[in-house]
Parts: C-alpha cells; sequence; structure tokens
C-alpha cells in the first residue's frame, strides 16, 4: 500500500469511529505515522480527501455495477447481486458518518445524493428486463422508480437510521426485500 492510499484507508477508519468533521490533519497525520507537511504533499486539505475516500468507495461500487449489469444472470439474481455489491461497499457508511457528512459537508452529502439516484437508474433497467422476461409484473416504471426513489431517501437516511437502531445494510436490505418481493410473481421467485 503506498503512502496515498495509507492516508485515505487511516481516514476512513477515524471517520469511522468519530465521523469526518472531528478528525483533523494533525491527528491523521500522526495516525499514518508521518508530518502533516507529508500529508498536504499528497492532498491540498481536508476535504480533497473526504472526497476522495467517498470518490474510491463510489466508483468500486460503480465497478461491481457493470459487472453484474454486464453478466448472465437473471434479473432477481442481478438486483440481489447489486444490493449486495453496494451493501459490501457502503458499509462504512454509518447513520453518523451520513449525518455527519450531511451537516457538515453538504456538497458531498449532494455527491452521494446524485450517485443515488444513478444507480437506482440501473435498477430501473433490471426491473424492466425482469418484466419484459417474466419475472416480475408489468407495473408503470415511472410510477416505480419515483415510488423506490422516495423510499431510499426516506429509508436510507440518518435520522430515519438512527431513530430506529438500525444499520444501513439492515436498512438497504429490508428495503430491497420489500420491492423484490412486492414486484415478482409467485413463479418469477424461483426462477
Amino acid at each position: 500500500m503506498d503512502l496515498k492510499e495509507k492516508i485515505l484507508s487511516t481516514m476512513k477508519d477515524l471517520a469511522r469511529q468519530k465521523g469526518f468533521h472531528a478528525v483533523t490533519t494533525d491527528e491523521l497525520a500522526a495516525a499514518c505515522g508521518i508530518s502533516k507537511r507529508t500529508l498536504y504533499r499528497y492532498f491540498t486539505g481536508k476535504d480533497e480527501i473526504v472526497a476522495r475516500v467517498l470518490d474510491e468507495m463510489m466508483n468500486r461500487v460503480d465497478q461491481r455495477v457493470q459487472e453484474i449489469m454486464a453478466g448472465p444472470a437473471a434479473p432477481p439474481e442481478k438486483l440481489r447481486a447489486l444490493v449486495q455489491a453496494v451493501l459490501e461497499n457502503i458499509r462504512f457508511l454509518d447513520p453518523n458518518i451520513l449525518s455527519d457528512l450531511q451537516r457538515h459537508y453538504p456538497h458531498r452529502w449532494e455527491q452521494i445524493e446524485q450517485f443515488r439516484t444513478g444507480r437506482i437508474e440501473r435498477l430501473g433497467e433490471i426491473f424492466s428486463e425482469g418484466a419484459r422476461r417474466g419475472f416480475f409484473r408489468e407495473i408503470n416504471p415511472d410510477v416505480l422508480m419515483a415510488a423506490l426513489t422516495a423510499s431510499i431517501r426516506a429509508v436510507i437516511n440518518p435520522e430515519f437510521i438512527l431513530a430506529r437502531a438500525i444499520s444501513l445494510p439492515q436498512a438497504f436490505d429490508t428495503l430491497m426485500e420489500i420491492f423484490l418481493y412486492g414486484i415478482s410473481r409467485v413463479e418469477g421467485r424461483d426462477k
């Protein structure tokens, strides 16, 4: 692992403990065993580090999503694989980190919102393919996607998750289960 990767990995670990905002560049440099000056040779500041941590997470998700979408699996399996890929790559975004981003890094929060919207569109492609192939019932795709988008925004947010003491993966998995089994034909569930 090169120094840049170590800085990003360490920031991720520290943010998991106390949120991005509470981590100082002094603390980050010390945790990496480097001087603050060395840290600034690689990054212009903490905002760039936060951006890179989030960008790497989103890039990993995108890469996996592309692999899943290009694969031969049936739509229900693609949907499950897509949900699993998202969950595996966003585990560190617990409710406290999401709340921290929303409060202290609104421009990064907006970036995450846009990212979520883009992934929701990919889910729409799976639902459309599934309906064409008989796995899912024919449902107005505009209504389905609006409902899914609204549900994700309502459930996958810091206030909802913190108020209910559930994890982000639990919330996401439950929401996707509701959508998958709410639109599946009985015979389509086992295909």
